[in-house]
Parts: C-alpha cells; structure tokens; sequence
C-alpha cells in the first residue's frame, strides 16, 4: 500500500521541484531543459515527478501560478492597508510590486529571458492574463475607495482597473527593451516609468506629481540583470 503523504510534505517537495526547474531554467534555458534533468538534480524518480506534473508544461504553469499567487499576497496586504486613504494605498500597491519584483529578481530574469524567446508566446500570454486576472480586483478596490472619496475622478472603477493592470504589463515589455539595449539603459528606463505614471495620475484624475516621484524607485528596483 503507497505511504499516503502528509499535505504539508506534498507542498514542501513540490516547492522543491518548481525551484530546482527555476534553477535549471536559468542555467540551460525552458527549451533545453529536461525532465530527466530535474529527476537527476533531485534524485527522485520518474513516478514521483508525475505525481506533482504531468507534463514539463505542467510544471512551467506551475511556476507562473506560484509566483503569481506570491505576487498578489503581497499586494493584497497594501489593498487591505488599515486606516489609509486611496492615494496612500495606491502608492503603497506600487511599491509593494517594485518590491516583490525586487526579492524575485532571478527569477523574474530567467521568466524574462524566457519571454525573449520567440517560441514561448504561450507563456507570456499565460503569465499576463493570469496578472490581469489577479490585480484588476485589487486596483478596482483602490480606484473604487478614491472614487467615492473624492481623490480620483474616475467613472467606472472596474474597467480603469483592468486598463491600469493592462498598462503595467506592456511597461514590463517596454523596461526589457530598455533594460537590455546598448546604451542609454537607465535614462531609457526613467522616460518610460515616468510616462507610465503620468499616464496613471491622468487615467484616475488624481494630482500631477503625486505618483511620479515613485519613479526612481521603480526603474531601481527592476534593473536586474537580463
């Protein structure tokens, strides 16, 4: 009879198999690698793999939904902020993203080389409706709160907050190109997070220059290497 395994043990060797195909992603690339190269790094079996992924492709959306779920618990704690006002909150929510991408430098390198590649379209269109998804609600709560208060002037919270989350995958994008031309990385870089939150203060009608000034922060936190 199969040792029947205890959920905390399932989820710790599972940890432990994403963050291992992370490691080996980074080192030989998604297209390279191999099962058998995880079941070697581990020394597991082939049995025992199959019984957390059923596919390499399994796994890879399992690294996007782990660090998607990671992502928003960390945004979720600025949505949730006590005693704050929409514009410190939204402030807040930007900084906890910059923050997060910060502690998750490597391995948002490795997603990002990945997105490089021209044949993993799949994966960067599975990774930005899966962001869409998840911070629309959060933003819309925000956008919603300023509304009412007064410090935003938006009419249809719902569908500003899916415009926004939307805009901060395609700045994404744009901070690859930047962050990996020849020259002129940084100031590149500046020009495009400053855009996009000008952008932000005229979407929500909120005071120029109350977002802005998070702009060296921002571009500091996602230089990482590409």
């Amino acid at each position: 009879m199969a040792r029947r395994v205890k959920p905390e043990e399932y989820a710790a060797r599972r940890t432990q198999i994403l963050a291992t195909a992370l490691v080996l992603i980074r080192e030989k690339g998604y297209q390279e690698m191999t099962i058998s190269d995880i079941l070697t790094a581990l020394d597991i079996s082939k049995g025992a793999f199959y019984h957390y992924f059923d596919s390499k492709h399994a796994l890879l959306d399992g690294i996007v939904d782990t660090m998607g779920t990671d992502a928003l618990t960390a945004l979720r704690e600025a949505v949730d902020a006590p005693a704050a006002d929409a514009m410190t909150r939204l402030r807040g929510y930007l900084l906890s993203a910059v923050g997060w991408k910060a502690a998750h430098a490597d391995e948002l390198a490795t997603i990002a080389r990945m997105w490089r590649n021209e044949n993993n379209a799949v994966l960067k269109q599975r990774i930005a409706e899966q962001a869409v998804r998840g911070q629309a609600p959060l933003l819309a709560t925000i956008i919603r709160q300023g509304a009412g208060d007064g410090v935003f002037a938006v009419t249809h919270p719902d569908e500003a907050a899916t415009i926004i989350a939307g805009m901060g995958l395609n700045l994404g994008d744009d901070l690859i190109a930047a962050f990996t031309a020849p020259v002129d990385r940084t100031a590149a870089a500046h020009r495009l997070v400053w855009a996009h939150l000008e952008a932000l203060e005229r979407i929500l009608g909120a005071p120029a220059g109350s977002l802005t000034g998070l702009t060296q922060q921002i571009v500091g936190a996602m230089a990482f290497d590409l």
